[in-house]
């Protein structure tokens, strides 16, 4: 096998063989990029045509943009906070701010959950704790998607064809399941955990046709393992190896059959892909405003005509097709294998 040949077939980040791919430079090109852009690595289209991604970076990628956007959130609240100054002194003993997403590993938590409704359900701390009283749960800015489709329409900017199955055709509840999985929720959690094969998976990462479940026990002992479910749970897929054995299981937890279970995990899955589609478009449409303020200076400027045209013309639109995602955790065509 000659060198390019075999460079076509190495993921372009972290340079193992591959099969399951995803093209730099194809139909999904605009989200790969945006991501890759996070690392400061910048590929030319002319020179390597044919640069491919693997899955397992593309989900690392996409993890380092919820942590940082995260991070961004967790600094514009402590902003807001009073300075030490200006706290009483019998202020002191108050109780510090607890993030949600560090709680126990069974409580079957999504990792990005945006805009997702507050719950009036209280859970406990890990270790006994109680939680404290005025703790805030941070999270990612609410967009309405409406909203920012007419902007994208203001500005010219284009939707991204999707070939394949949309999460509206996926997400359509089937007569009957295999038997190998189902879904177990404590009755103070908020999300279900998928059990499979008798595994127990959670923390789900969501795309237009794929979740990604991970081993309830990835935090306390790093497994690695975890479950690609098709979003219409007629496939799946189990990648890597757990690093325990056999666990102590959790008691008091309910099961629930996957016709029970998945109209709530369809609700989720698309309010939190909505909210990701409005995040990334809207990033396209704060870059343009950028670009236009830097080709005219520092000069006011107004839209002309045509654009106000076009966003009249596209305010009507109910955004049928919001859901619509990249798709980019998939890497394959539509299996065979291909998504948060």
């Amino acid at each position: 096998m000659s060198k390019e040949r075999h460079a076509e077939s190495l993921c372009r980040l972290c340079l193992t063989k591959t099969k399951d791919k995803v093209p730099i430079f194809g139909k999904e090109e605009s989200n790969v990029i945006n991501l890759l852009m996070l690392i400061e690595l910048d590929i030319d289209p002319d020179q390597e045509r044919d640069a491919i991604v693997c899955f397992d970076c593309i989900v690392t990628l996409e993890g380092f943009f919820q942590f940082k956007e995260q991070c961004h959130e967790n600094d514009e609240y402590l902003k807001t906070l009073p300075s030490k100054a200006s706290v009483d002194s019998t202020a002191i003993d108050e109780p510090r701010m607890q993030c949600d997403f560090l709680d126990s590993e069974e409580e079957g938590l999504v990792e990005d959950y945006y805009g997702l409704e507050e719950s009036t359900l209280k859970r406990e701390a890990p270790g006994g704790r109680s939680k404290k009283k005025g703790a805030k749960r941070l999270r990612s800015a609410v967009l309405d998607p409406d909203e920012v489709e007419r902007d994208c329409v203001k500005f010219k900017i284009r939707k991204c064809p999707s070939d394949g199955p949309t999460l509206a055709d996926l997400q359509i509840l089937r007569d009957s399941y295999p038997d190998y999985f189902y879904f177990e929720k404590g009755s103070r959690s908020l999300y279900f955990t998928l059990v499979y094969y008798g595994e127990r998976f959670n923390s789900a990462t969501y795309s237009e046709r794929y979740t990604y479940y991970k081993c309830i026990y990835r935090r306390k002992h790093n497994c690695k393992a975890l479950v690609v479910a098709r979003n219409d749970y007629s496939q799946f897929e189990r990648r890597y190896e757990h690093s325990h054995g056999e666990l102590e299981e959790r008691s008091g937890l309910e099961e629930y059959s996957p016709r029970q279970a998945l109209p709530e995990v369809f609700r989720i899955c698309r309010q939190i892909l909505a909210q990701k589609t409005a995040q990334r478009r809207n990033a396209s449409v704060e870059r343009k405003k950028m670009k236009l303020e830097l080709s005219r200076g520092e000069e006011s400027w107004e839209l002309g005509e045509e654009e106000d045209g076009l966003r009249n013309e596209g305010s009507g639109d109910v955004l049928s097709k919001v859901l619509h995602k990249s798709g980019i955790l998939e890497g394959e065509d539509d299996d065979g294998e291909d998504e948060d």
